[in-house]
């Protein structure tokens, strides 16, 4: 019996004998291409020895045109690696933009390479930019600034080199590196040409801090003048917290301001005056007269604290002390009006040293006013009516004050509170004897030590100054907030 083998190519066949069909394995036959075809005879394909047709489906399979390319493609390891990196990038041409951390708005200027410190910045289009030295103030330097003055920074560092970034004015900056200015930057003010002539940088920059200058003078000057500035001063110090250390620490506090006022040409008029054992304050109210000394010493008002050892320390511990200051301005006859029929004036023999014409006569005197219970004391005199004199002037000072927070309660809450418990968390500055400084707690940075042999001895210019400037840059600052 014979069978015959399709041949794809040549559309002819072989023939060939099917004797020991079951026991041999399937053939294969190769056409001029090299392509090869898998076939099978009919040799029994089950355990029941049952032979295949020649036309039987199962005995020949063919594969389609693609099929065939198919199968080729992917028994080849490149064609696959291919066409996976073509799928990859089609998928992230969709996919990449919610990746990316920037926005498709965004752009990059750089001459060099970019730094991620750069991310951020934007287009310039406020700023100019003058370098003095233009090797350490490059565009790198320039974008570093921007950066600074978005972030309100004081420091910044670039290429190993440390810059300071110091406010001049209102938009204009000096930019600092080992303690010289190397370059500026500004808002449109001034311009840096004239006439096709260009400008130097020292030109374009004493111009530019004449002009913040003056607008920081004339916003000043614009500020609500305190109608008590011109006035002569009270001033009451009291012992707070430290026994007779706080005596003691009062009573410098009193030659403090006897020593500056002094210095400045005013004078001192004692109205109160007690002294402790050890010679320290009970308390002491004192008028300091002359130009402006209300304007200069209205800051003072508050709880002094001191770090010390003091002369009661036998074993040379440090101690904390404090003492209270109260600031009023005098008041005038006009200011105040004060009945008669408010007022009960007792007389009484005054204490402490003085002799027996003070100690044995009703020199002392105290006078309540009636409607307030204000009471106020002098014996600082020998006479009754010097005494009456003064009590009445320390009296009005104090109604003056009273009636002047009742009727104008805004401008009383931006002053400081006069004299609080006296306790240690109250302070507003701190007399550090051992460190040799004097720190004022409303100021900040380094703006707010001082040394303590100039202070403690009557040189407060310096600190009065930065007080009033900070005070005046408070005001400003409230004034541009509700947009005045």
């Amino acid at each position: 019996m014979s069978v015959f083998d399709y041949d794809k190519n040549r559309d002819n066949r072989k023939p060939f004998h099917a004797s020991g069909m079951a026991e041999n394995a399937a053939r294969r036959a190769t056409d001029d291409n090299q392509d090869k075809y898998a076939k099978q005879d009919n040799t029994p394909s089950g355990s029941n020895g049952e032979h295949y047709s020649l036309n039987d489906d199962r005995r020949v399979k063919v594969l389609s045109p693609g099929a065939l390319v198919a199968k080729r493609f992917f028994r080849n390891r490149l064609a696959v690696v291919g066409l996976s990196i073509l799928i990859f990038m089609f998928v992230f041409s969709f996919i990449g933009g919610l990746l990316s951390p920037y926005g498709e708005d965004e752009f990059f200027y750089r001459d060099d390479q970019i730094n991620k410190e750069f991310a951020v910045v934007t287009e310039n289009s406020d700023f100019r930019y003058m370098a003095k030295d233009s090797a350490l103030f490059g565009s790198p330097v320039q974008a570093q600034t921007m950066l600074a003055i978005q972030k309100s920074s004081e420091t910044f560092s670039y290429g190993g080199n440390s810059y300071t970034l110091t406010p001049e004015g209102t938009d204009f900056y000096s930019v600092s590196s080992g303690g010289k200015v190397v370059g500026i930057a500004y808002k449109d003010v001034v311009s840096s040409s004239t006439e096709g002539q260009a400008l130097s940088f020292e030109f374009v920059y004493t111009a530019l801090k004449s002009y913040a200058a003056l607008e920081q003078e004339l916003r000043v000057l614009l500020l609500p003048h305190d109608p008590n500035d011109g006035k002569n001063v009270i001033l009451e110090i009291r012992p707070g917290v430290g026994g007779e250390e706080s005596a003691l620490f009062a009573h410098s506090l009193f030659r403090m301001y006897s020593l500056y006022a002094a210095a400045r040409g005013w004078t001192v008029e004692l109205l109160n005056y007690s002294e402790t054992e050890l010679g320290g304050i009970k308390e002491a109210d004192f008028m300091i007269c002359g130009a402006g000394a209300y304007s200069r010493l209205k800051f003072e008002s508050g709880v002094h604290r001191a770090h010390r050892v003091p002369k009661t320390e036998s074993q040379g511990r440090i101690q904390t002390s404090t003492a209270t200051v109260a600031v009023l301005p005098e008041a005038e006859e006009i200011d105040v009006q004060i009945n008669q029929s408010d007022l009960r004036i007792d007389t009484y023999c005054a204490s402490g040293p003085g002799g027996q014409c003070v100690n044995t006569t009703y020199s002392a005197v105290r006078i309540t006013h009636l409607p307030t219970g204000t009471v106020v004391e002098c014996q600082d005199e020998r006479s009754q009516y010097k005494n009456k004199d003064r009590a009445m002037k320390i009296l009005r000072s104090k109604l003056y004050e009273a009636q002047q927070e009742k009727q104008n309660a805004a401008i009383a809450a931006q002053r400081k509170s006069q004299v609080g418990t006296g306790d240690r968390s109250g302070k507003i500055r701190t007399y550090n004897f051992p460190q040799n400084r004097v720190t004022d707690h409303r100021l900040t940075g380094d703006a707010k030590n001082f040394n303590i042999a100039a202070i403690i001895n009557g040189d407060l210019d310096p600190l009065i100054d930065a007080l009033t400037l900070a005070n005046q840059a408070q005001r400003l600052q409230e004034g541009t907030e509700k947009g005045e």
